[in-house]
């Protein structure tokens, strides 16, 4: 399993998913299309935790805006990270 980066936009945040467990999400997140954009990550979530994931997971969270759409994506986000 590979790490997986995405760059900032001026609408969407730069996000870090690394298999040695340290995560990040910085910047704004109101994306055209929130479920499309966010597809990826959601993915490469379900499969570090089914796979062998670090012992210890820190994802560090730092939006400084996010739009309604977002807001209801983070739930399952959370969801997953739980």
């Amino acid at each position: 399993m590979k790490n997986l980066e995405l760059d900032a936009t001026k609408r969407t945040p730069k996000i870090s998913l690394h298999t040695d467990g340290i995560m990040s999400m910085t910047g704004k997140s109101y994306p055209e299309n929130t479920f499309e954009f966010y597809a990826p990550v959601i993915e490469w979530l379900e499969e570090y935790f089914e796979s062998d994931p670090a012992q210890q997971t820190v994802f560090n969270l730092e939006l400084t805006y996010f739009n309604s759409g977002s807001s209801k994506l983070f739930f399952n986000f959370f969801d997953l990270l739980d």
